[in-house]
């Protein structure tokens, strides 16, 4: 069953007579396994008016020893990460740094954290000299568990994650000698939201201990799955600051109801890569009501041929060939839409098998769409 339990922070207050506070909510899931078995939304939103949007999904119970993707801020942002101490014992001071990424100069984050205890920490504190595009590592100590960050300006606020940076990656030699049949191999797919109401944004994030450097190009597509263009970024240093406006890439005309971006393994300038390509998309109205961002990381995409764990499978060994998404829908006063993209590494099929059902909290269906996408 696809059954649903809300847990909302205000019934939480009510139930047990609870004044205003910040902390964090522990889920245990007893008896399940496998990566998609349970799966959270984390929605948050201003009680007081104000405009406030989350763009985040479920922490896998993953104390890693370092996050990576949290975005410095630009002038009139304050970037605050949320610390969540998730065991039961108190994080010691100096036990958790900040480092600009790719920098190794990083900065002991102050005091004590308590057990389960939760602290905000205003990023421009501890590095007031560094701006967007530049990007954070966290290096937890095996502390925390996939943490939240939230981004303030102009009395808006939103909320998004960072990702776990691998210790157990290296350089593969042989992603840059792939087989024909793996066409253009690892992609990180992305949406391009429509271009007269918003501007899209990525900014490649190293997501592994070892990935010293990067070498990217970003290919563009239309909603009908035609190439639009291609833009080599070169071979972008651990420490890069290159954070592509699609705006800058594209035509004024180009794309007027969006479409999508992947960022792919370049090597005509030489590089390494190690199959966890990760970046970080924003995407801002051009009204300026507001913004939201994500990250998330690439794979090998629908394709028979396999290579080592690629095409991914949650539901059992590669090629993973099909996948689930669990959406939340919006409340009357807000709009919900979702931008799906058949990303192919490979000519296989034209079009995409996709299945929309809508489940009650219940989990029965309620309706059922069938579409095609390019």
């Amino acid at each position: 069953s696809v059954a649903s339990i809300v847990i909302d922070s205000r019934d939480i207050r009510r139930r047990f007579n609870l004044a205003p506070f910040t902390g964090q909510l522990f889920i245990h899931a007893i008896g399940v396994a496998g990566h998609d078995v349970v799966k959270y939304a984390l929605d948050t939103y201003a009680v007081d008016g104000s405009g406030s949007l989350s763009c985040t999904h479920d922490a896998n119970a993953w104390p890693a020893e370092r996050f990576a993707g949290l975005p410095a801020p630009r002038p009139g942002e304050q970037v605050i990460l949320w610390l969540q101490n998730s065991h039961a014992l108190p994080m010691q001071a100096g036990t958790v740094t900040l480092d600009r990424m790719g920098a190794e100069a990083p900065v002991a984050i102050e005091g004590e954290i308590a057990a389960f205890a939760t602290r905000a920490i205003d990023v421009a504190e501890y590095f007031p000299h560094l701006s967007w595009p530049a990007q954070l590592e966290l290096r937890a100590g095996r502390h925390v568990v996939r943490p939240r960050y939230e981004v303030r300006q102009a009395g808006r606020s939103r909320i998004a994650h960072i990702n776990v940076e691998r210790a157990d990656l290296r350089p593969d030699p042989g992603i840059k000698s792939l087989a024909p049949s793996l066409g253009r191999g690892f992609l990180l797919p992305f949406p391009i939201l429509p271009r007269a109401a918003f501007r899209s944004v990525a900014l490649p994030t190293p997501m592994a201990h070892s990935q010293m450097d990067m070498p990217l190009r970003l290919d563009i597509f239309a909603p009908d799955g035609r190439p639009m263009t291609q833009h080599y970024l070169g071979v972008l240093p651990r420490d890069h600051d290159c954070a592509v406006d699609m705006d800058e890439v594209l035509s004024d005309a180009a794309l007027p109801e969006g479409g999508h971006g992947e960022l792919v393994y370049d090597f005509r300038a030489g590089g390494a890569a190690d199959g966890w390509l990760h970046g970080l998309f924003r995407y801002e109205a051009r009204d300026g009501s507001h913004a939201a961002e994500t990250s998330f990381g690439g794979h090998i995409f629908n394709t028979i041929m396999t290579w080592k764990g690629e095409p991914q499978s949650y539901n059992g060994p590669p090629p993973g060939l099909t996948t689930r998404l669990y959406l939340d829908l919006g409340d009357p006063a807000c709009e919900s839409f979702c931008a799906l993209i058949y990303p192919a590494s490979a000519d296989w099929l034209a079009y995409s098998q996709t299945v929309l059902l809508l489940h009650d909290r219940l989990g029965s269906v309620v309706a059922e769409h069938q579409i095609a996408i390019a």
